[in-house]
């Protein structure tokens, strides 16, 4: 997989290069200081992971996966944090998005999650997690959408609201049917026809969804 690594601080972005550098499915294709460069090489090359510290120079790290959304769609980022700056991942909310990882995070479980990463799962630092679960609780729904989001929690049937409540909790489809007692197939029939009525992509977003609404 090729890697691009992102920090403005030296030390710890070269200890990041020599550590990925070592594993045979890693290369290392870019390493910089700040987003406006990470930016600039996702647009000139092909890059798998980014690794971006979320305080950054010029740009900084959640932004920076905004802009590759439409520059890079198929860059997955991994956002780098330290404790004090775990207010900052309320808003980054971006399909683009794969991981929230804590600094200290100890290097052989990293390259574990790159690895993670790379087959499409999503990996969070239980504190950074929670923080921003209850964070979306908390959110008020911006007045000009309490319409538009009344109507459509209107819509929802109970079973609808089981099966966010399930999928808030991290369950598979699978383990979804087992429990509200449904088809495999039913259930995810009925996941797609959520996520097109309230135009989201993905799971991670109707999660959210149904948190921020305190749906579940």
């Amino acid at each position: 997989m090729r890697i691009l690594i992102a920090d403005d601080q030296t030390l710890f972005r070269e200890m990041l290069k020599s550590l990925l550098t070592q594993e045979q499915d890693m290369t290392i294709v870019a390493s910089v200081s700040n987003g406006r460069e990470a930016i600039d090489e996702c647009a000139s090359q092909t890059v798998d992971i980014a690794l971006l510290d979320i305080r950054m120079p010029e740009v900084d790290g959640i932004n920076t996966a905004h802009q590759l959304l439409s520059i890079s769609p198929q860059t997955r980022v991994i956002l780098l944090t330290a404790f004090e700056e775990e207010e900052m991942v309320a808003g980054a909310i971006h399909s683009n998005i794969y991981g929230f990882l804590l600094k200290d995070i100890k290097s052989d479980l990293l390259v574990s999650i790159v690895r993670m990463v790379n087959t499409g799962l999503y990996v969070s630092e239980k504190s950074i997690h929670d923080y921003w679960i209850d964070y979306m609780r908390d959110c008020p729904v911006p007045a000009a959408k309490q319409n538009e989001t009344i109507s459509k929690m209107t819509e929802f049937t109970p079973t609808d609201i089981q099966i966010l409540q399930c999928l808030t909790s991290g369950m598979s489809n699978r383990e979804i049917a087992e429990s509200i007692s449904y088809s495999e197939s039913t259930v995810k029939n009925r996941i797609s026809k959520l996520l097109n009525d309230l135009d989201l992509k993905d799971r991670t977003q109707l999660a959210l969804f149904a948190l921020k609404h305190r749906l579940t």
